[in-house]
C-alpha cells in the first residue's frame, strides 16, 4: 500500500512540474536586458513582448537607452523595421538579437514616420516612433504582416543601433503540447502503479 501511495505522489509531482514549465513557456518572458559596463557610451537594449511576435497580432517593442548607466530622456528616437534579405544596404553593421546591447553605427535618417520602397521583392521598411513611458524607456506597438526575421534599427539622431527579431507565422499551440505531455506522464504513471500492484499481489 505504501508503494502505491508513493507512486501516485510521484505522478502528481511530475505532472505539476510539466504544467508549471508549460505555463511559463506559454506566457513567455521578456529577455533580461544586459547592464552597460561602467564608462561606456550610449547603450540601447531591445525586447519584444511576446518574445517571438506572431504575424498579424500586435507586439510591444521596448527600447531602453542609457548613457554611462543613466537613462536618456526625451530623445528623438525612431525605429526602422526591415524584413531581412530584401537587399537593403546594411554593410558593415553588426546585428544584435533582442535584449543585447548594440554597437554604434552613424546613420542619417528622417525622424518622421514613413515607408521606404523595398527591393525587387517589393518588401518595405517601416519607420515608427516609440513613445517614452519612463525615463529612458521607449515603447511602440506594431503588428508584423508576415513571419520571418526582421532587422530592427533604433535611430537616435545621427546614430543607430541594430537588432534582429524573429516573427512567427502562427502562434505555438502550447495548450495542446502541455495537454499531450500531461496525458503521456499520467499514462506512464498508471502503468507503473499497475506493475506495483501486481507485484504486491
Amino acid at each position: 500500500m505504501r508503494k502505491i501511495i508513493t507512486a501516485f505522489l510521484s505522478i502528481l509531482i511530475v505532472i505539476g512540474i510539466v504544467l508549471g514549465n508549460g505555463v511559463a513557456l506559454a506566457h513567455g518572458e521578456d529577455e533580461d536586458k544586459e547592464p552597460e559596463p561602467d564608462g561606456a557610451g550610449t547603450a540601447v537594449t531591445f525586447s519584444a513582448s511576446p518574445r517571438f511576435p506572431v504575424a498579424g497580432q500586435p507586439a510591444e517593442l521596448t527600447f531602453t537607452v542609457l548613457h554611462q548607466g543613466v537613462p536618456e530622456e526625451e530623445l528623438p528616437l525612431t525605429v526602422v523595421l526591415t524584413p531581412l534579405g530584401t537587399g537593403h544596404g546594411h554593410d558593415g553593421a553588426h546585428h544584435q538579437h533582442s535584449g543585447e546591447v548594440a554597437d554604434e553605427h552613424p546613420h542619417d535618417e528622417a525622424a518622421e514616420p514613413h515607408h521606404d520602397e523595398g527591393s525587387d521583392e517589393e518588401l518595405e521598411s517601416v519607420t515608427i516612433a516609440p513613445a517614452e513611458i519612463a525615463p529612458g524607456v521607449y515603447t511602440a506597438e506594431y503588428t508584423f504582416d508576415s513571419g520571418g526575421k526582421y532587422l530592427v534599427t533604433a535611430q537616435i539622431g545621427d546614430e543607430q543601433r541594430e537588432f534582429e527579431v524573429a516573427v512567427r507565422s502562427a502562434p505555438v499551440a502550447w495548450s495542446f503540447i502541455i495537454g499531450l505531455g500531461a496525458v503521456s506522464v499520467f499514462l506512464a504513471g498508471m502503468v507503473a502503479v499497475v506493475k506495483t500492484v501486481r507485484k504486491e499481489w
